[in-house]
């Protein structure tokens, strides 16, 4: 039996056209849907059709697969000049340097702008000392101005029981 006369399509369809005839066919004989005596016959064929269709486009050819075998050793495979540093026996010691310096370098940035956001007292440029803060800025130097008085409050409270 040949999948392409039973989907009844050409031999060089792509899959979107077997799915498109498979769908076609399956409404016209699914088993739910008609009360033919063949239905369920005809259901399975075509549905044994189209897989047997869709798998082999599915399916690479020999010599695609082997070219993709060579890329994929090709990828794994590392360059003499990687190899051969990868072995040098200060790579660990500078890689880890490096992905240091690289960490404290992103935590200063993100510290910088939690200073900007977050402190009340912050030396910087006259252009800078001369903005307004803003509105959470002030409501912070608040908070801690009252933790400061209440901190305050509680040590002489402590130093008079004493």
């Amino acid at each position: 039996m040949d999948p392409y006369k039973v989907l009844g399509i050409e031999k060089d369809a792509d899959p979107t056209e077997v799915k498109r005839a498979f769908r076609m066919l399956a409404m016209r004989y699914h088993p739910d849907v008609t009360t033919e005596t063949d239905a369920p016959q005809r259901y399975e064929e075509v549905r044994k059709a189209a897989d047997q269709i869709l798998n082999r486009a599915r399916k690479p050819t020999a010599q695609a697969a082997a070219a993709a075998a060579a890329a994929a050793e090709e990828a794994s495979s590392m360059s003499w000049r990687t190899e051969r540093l990868t072995r040098h026996p200060r790579f660990a010691a500078l890689f880890s340097a490096a992905c240091l310096v690289g960490g404290c370098i992103i935590f200063a940035g993100a510290l910088r702008v939690h200073q900007g956001l977050y402190t009340y007292n912050r030396v910087g440029s006259p252009l800078e000392e001369s903005k307004e803060p803003s509105e959470a800025q002030m409501r912070i130097r608040e908070l801690l101005m009252e933790k400061r008085q209440a901190a305050q409050s509680q040590r002489t409270q402590q130093e008079r029981q004493q």
